[in-house]
């Protein structure tokens, strides 16, 4: 319609009076195209049907009615042409349908009960600057927040598109009148299933806070039914904090958290007293990372939420909770929010998100898992939140899945800020499942998407971020720079902690332990002056693991203690399990370290079987290694089966590895050699170096058991410098054991010796794992310098110790050495036949690491039985 302005507000009404009309099943027929209008677009071929002739005459009056509550002034019409004649025919259509759909709602309207959710829509007129419709946007805001605290009543504002007849539609208008007194009009008008009378104030400027919280008592009276609405603080704001709040409510919308905290600052400057402008700002500096001046801004603004009405005070003082991180107590009192109102998904929301920041990620995927996602309006911060705690899980794949609904969703919405949210969450989990392409490609997305809602610093991260990726050869340097000093001036440290982390775990992929440790230091003094505990603990055990390849044991049982001390859940309760059970399986406590395989499963389990998230199955690594250690080669076949289910390509690569170690020690050596030779190209070709490193340690020792010995030695003297410079001395001493073997094996004595004294200096001594291994080497060499009785003598030590450790397969291996060297040792044939017929490990031997000598009888004939 040419020279015409329809304005928001009207057709808001429009659409929102015709879904209704549709009913349940055929609301959804009109469809939101955004940036452009509206669709009909129903399923299938819709039939008109006839209308009796008095329908539209019996309900004029009430159409009428409806209709100039807010007519336009109508433009004189252009000159008739046959295009124009078409598209006049088509809107005499719609208008016409439009006329009997508003008939049929009036109609319906007569009979509707009380309203049960309420919807706030501005009318503003469309030719109006953003700074002129401040003082509706205000009105809108204060009674969304008024009238969210009424008992089960649902609250938005006209962007759901659901509705039934029940609704209560509240058009808000502020408008400057035309005249030479400047003065304003404040107007509330009401459609609804019953007659309401319009509200209408003027005030002058200076007035205009005052005047439009008049309105909104009148309105909070009339739609809650409630008379205590003097029972509310007054929107005690001058005219120009007013516009700075409301400045600060639209950069919030948008997530652009340091305008938003900036407008909302200045807001509180100008009127110190307003306390709803400090909780703002204070959950603008939460986002920001600012957590002492957020706490800062909370303990202000305590004051006034403790003179609200009790339906107020109590989410009031909920946010205050999480703002202060105390996200157990906020949780709760979430909980307790969304079950009084019905499930009200803002508050299951928050609850969810103050459970994840609590640690606790498997209680909030408990509150976030359900078949029936909430309204349009908050359907893509639920899908977001669930994908950030399935990532906070260990859970990529779902994650990825969740991520890709609240991507599509948030596209059909118009929405980039929140669409670009979910592309950066869509890169974490691909780059997580090892796909670093489409990694890549989604960051690109989310970049340009950012750039779209104007969040530069959401820009900058999409693009910093697509150079950490696994696999990624380098790091722009500038890139780094430019969003730590962009941060830093937005005050952000929140996303300076995140860049220095990701940063520092790029280091760390690629082997550069020195620049991981200065990154991840740097992230650790930011987000200690941040106050941030939650991200403090993936710190912690982010050292932890470092702790344990350096093996300072001492310092890994400290760490452990204190995360212990508030156990987390979700990913870091599973890496904390599987740190805390490697460290006891390297200890030779195998019972202990079982028992924390299943604790930290069962809690990963939770109250729902089908829960477990996929990145446990790492977990059945461990698990099989036990297994195969206290002869139990089934179970540990079942272990290494189930570790391969995982996300993670290096569980599915350790998993392959132990099912080789178990054809080794089984006796299978052909299988072994297959299974081995299919792993060769996917352990050079894993993206993280330390996880090759790794991979190459317990790799070598297989290789090097089944004959080949030199191609052993070679890859781990590829590694071997690495992981000096990167100061991990258990890898190191991991992987001069091998090497040590290697020497007995080939005969290179010298060389044997030189391997084990530097293996034995870099081990701790509590290190049942490798000391196992050193002691059989110190027997060996002990037999080839010529002293039999001491290597013996050893040899049986050695073998009671495995004995006491429940450590089957290290007795066998003892055995071997024992029977070949000394027939007529202390262990007893007795023993061997029972531990070999109750594991079936048949092929279990140190014999490999002692060349054939042809005056030893016994050797040959132990080689002879284990290698066939």
């Amino acid at each position: 319609w040419p020279g015409l302005v329809v304005e928001d507000a009207n057709l808001t009404t429009t659409m929102w009076m015709l879904r209704k009309a549709l009913g349940p099943e055929a609301k959804n027929w009109v469809g939101t195209v955004a940036k452009q209008g509206y669709v009909f677009d129903p399923p299938h071929t819709v039939q008109p049907v006839a209308l009796p002739a008095e329908a539209p005459a019996a309900h004029e009056a009430g159409i009428d009615a409806a209709m100039s509550a807010a007519e336009p002034g109508l433009a004189c019409p252009p000159a008739e042409t046959p295009a124009r004649r078409r598209r006049v025919a088509v809107s005499v259509a719609i208008a016409a349908a439009l006329v009997v759909v508003l008939a049929a709602v009036l109609r319906w309207q007569t009979l509707a009960p009380a309203h049960s959710r309420v919807v706030l829509v501005v009318s503003a007129d469309a030719a109006q600057t953003a700074d002129a419709r401040w003082p509706a946007e205000l009105l809108q805001s204060w009674l969304d927040w008024k009238l969210g605290s009424v008992g089960t009543l649902r609250v938005d504002r006209g962007t759901d598109e659901s509705g039934s007849g029940e609704d209560l539609l509240v058009l808000l208008g502020v408008e400057q009148l035309a005249d030479p007194t400047g003065e304003w009009r404040v107007s509330a008008r009401f459609h609804g299933p019953r007659a309401i009378p319009d509200i209408v104030a003027t005030s002058s400027l200076d007035r205009l806070p005052t005047v439009l919280d008049a309105v909104s008592r009148q309105v909070y009276a009339v739609v809650s039914g409630e008379a205590a609405a003097q029972e509310w603080p007054p929107l005690d704001l001058s005219p120009e904090a007013a516009a700075t709040l409301v400045a600060g409510l639209r950069a919030e919308q948008q997530h652009r958290w340091s305008d938003a905290a900036r407008e909302y600052r200045l807001a509180v400057e100008r009127s110190p007293a307003f306390g709803y402008a400090r909780l703002k700002l204070a959950e603008s500096l939460v986002e920001l990372g600012q957590q002492g001046a957020a706490e800062a801004e909370a303990t202000s603004a305590a004051a006034w939420v403790r003179q609200l009405p009790a339906a107020a005070a109590e989410p009031a003082a909920a946010r205050l909770q999480a703002i202060n991180q105390r996200h157990d107590d906020a949780a709760a009192a979430f909980a307790a929010l969304a079950e009084r109102k019905g499930n009200d998904p803002v508050y299951q929301l928050a609850q969810a998100r103050s459970l994840r920041r609590a640690g606790r990620s498997a209680e909030a995927l408990a509150v976030l898992q359900t078949d029936a996602l909430p309204s349009l309006t908050h359907a893509t911060r639920w899908l977001i939140e669930h994908a950030l705690t399935e990532l906070a899980v260990g859970s990529p794949t779902r994650a990825l899945s969740a991520a890709q609904k609240a991507e599509v969703l948030a596209k059909r919405l118009g929405w980039p800020f929140e669409r670009a949210r979910a592309l950066m969450i869509i890169a974490d989990a691909q780059d997580w499942l090892g796909h670093p392409g489409d990694a890549e490609a989604a960051l690109a997305e989310a970049a340009d998407d950012f750039v779209r809602a104007g969040d530069r610093l959401g820009t900058l991260r999409a693009r910093l971020f697509a150079g950490t990726l696994r696999g990624s050869r380098d790091l722009p340097a500038d890139r780094l720079d430019e969003l730590l000093f962009e941060a830093r001036a937005a005050g952000n440290l929140a996303i300076e902690v995140e860049a220095l982390a990701r940063s520092a775990f790029f280091h760390y992929h690629r082997g550069d332990a020195t620049a991981y440790r200065e990154r991840m230091s740097q992230a650790a003094a930011a987000a200690e002056s941040g106050g941030d505990r939650l991200t403090a603990r993936w710190l912690t055990l982010d050292l932890l693991h470092e702790d344990l390849l350096r093996g300072d044991y001492t310092a890994a049982d400290g760490r452990i203690a204190a995360l212990r001390a508030d156990p987390p859940q979700g990913a870091a309760a599973y890496w904390l399990g599987l740190f805390e059970a490697g460290l006891a399986w390297r200890r030779g406590d195998s019972e202990r370290a079982l028992a924390i395989v299943n604790d930290t499963e069962q809690m990963l389990r939770g109250k729902n079987p089908d829960n477990l998230p996929t990145l446990s199955a790492g977990l059945g690594c461990l698990r099989g290694e036990i297994a195969l250690a206290q002869g139990r080669p089934a179970d540990a076949r079942v272990a290494f089966a189930g570790c391969q289910a995982t996300d993670h390509e290096y569980y599915r690569t350790l998993a392959a590895l132990g099912e080789a170690t178990l054809a080794v020690h089984g006796g299978n050596v052909s299988d072994a050699r297959r299974r081995l030779a299919e792993l060769e190209h996917g352990i050079e070709a894993s993206p993280s170096t330390p996880d090759r490193w790794m991979l190459t340690i317990d790799f070598a020792p297989m290789l090097a058991r089944t004959g080949r010995t030199a191609d052993a030695r070679q890859r781990l003297e590829a590694v071997l410098p690495a992981i000096e410079r990167a100061g991990y001395s258990q890898l190191e001493a991991d992987a001069r054991i091998a090497f040590a073997e290697i020497a007995l094996a080939e005969g290179n004595r010298p060389d044997a010796e030189r391997q084990f004294s530097r293996a034995a200096a870099l081990s701790a001594s509590d290190d049942w794992v490798a000391q196992r291994r050193l002691r059989t080497i110190e027997a060996l060499l002990d037999r080839r310098n010529g002293k039999a009785d001491a290597a013996s003598r050893k040899l049986a030590a050695l073998d009671a110790d495995a004995q006491g450790r429940n450590d089957v397969l290290a007795e066998l291996l003892a055995h071997s050495v024992m029977q070949a060297t000394d027939p007529a040792s202390a262990c007893g044939d007795a023993r061997r036949r029972h531990l070999l017929a109750r594991s079936g490990l048949r092929g279990a031997s140190d014999m490999w690491m002692m060349p054939l000598d042809p005056d030893n009888v016994a050797a040959q004939r132990a080689l002879s039985l284990n290698f066939p």
